[in-house]
């Protein structure tokens, strides 16, 4: 059932693009699994990065951003509509209630995100599947990157992520989904690849429960308010930028402290 609702900028090519690019990311780690670099121990791995381990993080960091960057400059050349409206974003009376939805939606997210993580973990260990803690958590707690890095790392990665990952799971792809299928599809499907790309089998049902709130945060309706092209203003990316944002930071302060 096509949705026309909201008119969709993005492409289909745009929505090829960007799982293009995130199997593309993704091959490395698939590829250690197959050659066994899954079995190599944290030590190990940490060692063979040695002095390009901070220099990696803020590479991981900035190939996505620049990425985007990318995808807005050429959807931007191409459909002649401005950022505004290409990303959706509703009138300036709208932003305190949205930041603040923001904001409360992703403390809720962490909280019951962590206990599903939790909870997932301890049904893998009644299988004999001990969890292990991701490898930037170990990276971050490994003594390895001067405090100051670990600062910059933190904040590049938290405002990096939600910038680019709602850009592109939110705006792109649910928006393709939701184009030509139902919308409760379009969230699971597009919330399914959001957890599945984040390459962590201990975190996936957890980031999967995340995936599926900020996407409904996303297409969350305004009332009765209006957003450009005088169409019913959402919460859009605006919204799920500051819950993911909030999500980020409270997550990145767990792990340092975990």
């Amino acid at each position: 059932m096509k949705n026309d609702s909201v008119k969709v900028f993005w492409t289909e090519n745009d929505s090829i693009i960007v799982w293009c690019y995130y199997m593309i990311m993704s091959l490395p780690w698939f590829l250690g699994l197959l050659f066994g670099g899954a079995n190599s121990s944290s030590a190990d791995r940490l060692a063979e990065l040695g002095s390009f381990l901070p220099i990696s993080f803020w590479i991981l960091g900035l190939v996505p951003v620049a990425f985007v960057c990318w995808l807005l400059y050429n959807r931007l050349k191409q459909s002649g509509c401005t950022l505004m409206e290409l990303l959706d974003i509703p009138s300036k009376e709208n932003w305190f209630v949205i930041i603040q939805k923001g904001v409360l939606i992703g403390f809720a997210l962490f909280l019951i995100g962590v206990f599903i993580i939790k909870f997932w973990s301890q049904f893998l260990y009644s299988f004999g599947i001990e969890a292990k803690p991701q490898f930037l958590v170990e990276v971050l707690n490994s003594g390895l990157i001067p405090l100051w890095q670990i600062v910059g790392l933190g904040v590049l990665l938290s405002i990096a992520a939600p910038f680019t990952e709602e850009i592109c799971f939110r705006a792109i792809i649910f928006e393709r989904l939701k184009a030509n299928r139902r919308k409760w599809v379009a969230v699971l499907l597009s919330s399914l690849f959001f957890a599945v790309v984040h390459l962590n089998l201990f975190a996936l049902p957890g980031v999967f429960f995340v995936g599926l709130g900020l996407a409904v945060l996303y297409d969350m309706q305004l009332g009765s308010s209006t957003g450009y092209n005088g169409r019913q203003a959402r919460v859009g990316l605006l919204g799920s930028m500051v819950a993911h944002l909030t999500f980020n930071v409270l997550s990145f302060l767990h792990n340092i402290n975990g």
